[in-house]
């Protein structure tokens, strides 16, 4: 199979690299069309995708795509993905820092029940961004190869 030895020699290719704390991370589903269709349409929210509905099976919303920053602190979203497979994201998206859930603020309620809702997190590291990230801001994937050879 063409796409196995393609894998191959990614995993024997070595490359050190700088990992920034500017940059975001989203995960996915491990599965290799789901990758090959993240890279093609970007990373969609709900909606984008036709789920009509808010299910809570994963940290994209109806409007929002979740993504996060390398962090080490308490109650990190960062903490529980980092062993999933990332899309490592340029910082140029147009991302906004979803505020916390203990953080009241007037205008924050009075948007949580509107049609495009703002949500808070109970993450500290939680940002969102509207609709899709497109593929012009992916820097690279972190995948485990290993399983796939």
């Amino acid at each position: 199979m063409q796409s196995n030895n393609y894998l191959k020699e990614i995993e024997t290719t070595k490359t050190k690299i700088t990992i920034y704390n500017s940059w975001y991370y989203h995960d996915y589903v491990d599965d290799l069309e789901v990758l090959a269709n993240i890279l093609d349409k970007g990373i969609l929210c709900k909606k984008e995708l036709g789920i009509k509905n808010n299910t809570t099976d994963s940290y994209n919303r109806l409007h929002y795509v979740s993504i996060t920053k390398c962090s080490s602190s308490k109650n990190s979203i960062f903490q529980l993905i980092n062993s999933r497979p990332l899309i490592i994201i340029n910082s140029q998206v147009k991302a906004i820092k979803t505020p916390p859930l203990n953080q009241s603020s007037p205008i924050t309620s009075y948007l949580v029940n509107t049609p495009l809702p703002f949500r808070q997190s109970p993450y500290n590291d939680e940002w969102q961004v509207y609709k899709k990230i497109p593929p012009k801001y992916f820097i690279g994937i972190y995948l485990d190869f290993q399983k796939y050879i």
